[in-house]
C-alpha cells in the first residue's frame, strides 16, 4: 500500500521536529505555508528564530545544492541550507526529499 500525501507531510515534519531536537532546539510551532502540485512549504518556528522546510520530488532536489553554490559564490538573499534528506517510498510518485532553510 502506497502512501499518501498527508502521511508524507507527517513524516516531513516529523523529520524537521526530529532535526531540531538533535541540536537541542526547541520546536514551538509549525504550519503549511505554500503548496503546489510539486511541493509544500512548512514554517517551523523555533526558539532558535524561524526555518523554512521543504518538501519536492526527488527528482526536482537540485534546489540544496543550488542555493549552496550560489551562496558560495557571493550571491546575497540565499537561504542558508542547514540540513536535508531523502525519503524512499518504493514509489518514485511518493519518494520526496526535504530542506530545512535558514532565512
Amino acid at each position: 500500500m502506497e502512501p499518501n500525501r498527508v502521511d508524507l507531510s507527517k513524516q516531513a515534519i516529523a523529520w524537521g521536529i526530529d532535526y531540531f531536537n538533535s541540536k537541542r532546539i526547541k520546536v514551538s510551532n509549525y504550519e503549511k505555508v505554500a503548496h503546489t502540485s510539486y511541493s509544500s512549504v512548512h514554517q517551523i518556528q523555533t526558539e532558535k528564530g524561524v526555518f523554512y522546510l521543504k518538501q519536492t520530488p526527488i527528482a526536482l532536489f537540485s534546489e540544496p545544492k543550488m542555493l549552496t553554490y550560489l551562496a558560495d559564490h557571493g550571491c546575497r538573499n540565499i537561504p542558508k541550507v542547514i540540513a536535508y534528506t531523502t525519503f524512499d517510498c518504493s514509489s518514485s510518485i511518493f519518494s520526496f526529499s526535504l530542506s530545512i532553510f535558514e532565512t
